[in-house]
């Protein structure tokens, strides 16, 4: 039929007698309806397709279907989809589509292999991503498993808190094999780095960076063993083995003239004053009864903290009859410092005169101390006479009266044909003070050292 082109639709059984020809074959008898008969010359219409296919169980293959399609849902009614001969199923979304799997609970793999999930290209940088809203989760089936991260140089975790363990144990963090384990910042980069070393007797090292200190905030306990005592900033316990003979040990491995090892007890104080404690060195142990008790220390006080010209005090502290007592203090009476004995008052100093041009009749000063502190004084005083080469020794008395200075000078001994000079003792304001006079007759170099015992007031 030649011509223009129309619909053909048929609504009811269509019979033809006469050839027609479809889709390029020509068919002479030709039956269209809803009856399913099986002969090359009958089309059938789709309900009696579909009555054909629901009436024998479905189709039993697609496999001459090269591009099928669901028209709905896929009930798989209980089953699997499974492969034949070992072969691969494989799910593959068009372009950059997404297999999505919408469910509370997936599971992969079957009963007898491990499970790898891995990026379906050969590119060392693809990446397997676990992405999440909430948390995501990676955990064994029962309390008994492991989990392992293998990489094979790096392993990223990006957070800003950290949790190892479980609720109630005890997490280790340890190497795989004999290494060490360091911990730093920053890859390394303007870090300093804490160091496990792996091996028997191996050293844990903290190193900071450049001039970075180690900053310990809290208190700190170095050993093991029993502590009577409240534990303090830092506290060193030595066992009782004597694994190690020094409790504690300071070394310096400077080969210079420098001083070393240093110790330094510094007290640092916004408003220093006069008489403050600057700090103790206390030698403790225990009493018969097993208490702790201090039998001894070492003190440092500031008696003068004026700028450029203070002054200190050191007390030497024992236990006497069970109650602590200073028995020897060293400060800087007088600007030359002294030997004290508190329970006394009584006070021993020592000064070096260095030598001094000294015209005839004129003094040197030998001591000076306040009669406020000290008001007798015995004292041995040696004069050297450079210019001569002469000497001369004399042992001194004084003590203040009250207005006045007594004195009297004994055990005098020199090697000159005559003595070098005198002593006096005299008051100059509020001091007692002992001089040497020139006798030589002439200008001399004098100078010379004391040695006194001073007697409270």
């Amino acid at each position: 039929m030649a011509g223009t082109e129309k619909d053909f639709k048929v609504k009811k059984g269509l019979i033809v007698s006469e050839g027609i020809t479809l889709g390029g074959h020509t068919f002479n008898d030709i039956d269209i309806g809803t009856e399913h008969v099986d002969t090359d010359d009958h089309i059938m219409s789709s309900g009696a397709i579909k009555e054909y296919v629901d009436a024998n169980g479905g189709i039993a293959s697609l496999a001459a279907d090269s591009t099928p399609q669901l028209g709905g849902d896929l009930d798989v009614n209980g089953n699997s989809i499974v492969s034949t001969s070992n072969a691969n199923i494989d799910i593959t979304p068009n372009g950059t589509g997404d297999v999505q799997l919408n469910a509370d609970n997936i599971r992969i793999g079957d009963s007898n292999a491990d499970v790898t999930i891995t990026p379906n290209i050969s590119s060392t940088s693809a990446k397997l991503q676990f992405q999440a809203d909430g948390d995501t989760l990676l955990r064994t089936a029962s309390g008994s498993g492991d989990m392992y991260l293998n990489a094979n140089s790096l392993m990223s975790l990006q957070a800003a808190t950290f949790r190892f363990g479980t609720n109630g144990g005890n997490p280790t963090i340890t190497t795989l094999g004999t290494s060490d384990l360091t911990l730093n910042t920053n890859s390394g980069t303007n870090s300093g780095s804490i160091v496990i070393a792996d091996g028997a007797n191996s050293d844990i090292s903290i190193t900071p960076n450049g001039t970075g200190i180690v900053d310990i905030s809290t208190a700190l306990e170095v050993g093991t063993g029993t502590n009577p005592l409240n534990n303090g900033v830092v506290t060193i316990i030595n066992d009782d083995a004597d694994t190690y003979p020094k409790t504690l040990l300071l070394m310096d491995n400077e080969s210079d003239a420098t001083n070393g090892p240093v110790m330094t007890l510094y007290r640092n104080t916004s408003s220093p004053a006069d008489g403050d404690i600057l700090g103790k060195i206390e030698l403790n142990g225990e009493d018969s009864a097993g208490n702790p008790r201090a039998y001894g220390s070492i003190r440092q006080e500031s008696p003068d903290v004026s700028d450029g010209s203070h002054d200190g005090t050191m007390f030497l502290n024992v236990a006497v009859n069970g109650t602590q007592t200073d028995v020897v203090s060293i400060d800087g009476t007088g600007g030359i410092g002294g030997l004290s004995h508190p329970q006394s008052g009584v006070k021993t100093m020592a000064k070096h005169v260095n030598a001094t041009s000294t015209a005839n009749n004129s003094y040197i000063t030998l001591l000076e101390v306040p009669y406020a502190n000290f008001v007798a004084i015995k004292a041995s005083a040696h004069i050297q006479d450079t210019t001569n080469n002469e000497v001369q020794t004399i042992d001194i008395m004084a003590h203040y009266n009250g207005s006045t200075a007594d004195f009297t000078e004994y055990g005098i001994i020199f090697d000159g044909a005559a003595a070098i000079g005198e002593i006096e003792v005299d008051v100059n304001g509020s001091n007692l003070r002992i001089r040497f006079k020139n006798t030589q007759g002439g200008t001399a170099n004098l100078g010379g050292s004391i040695y006194a015992v001073c007697h409270p007031a």
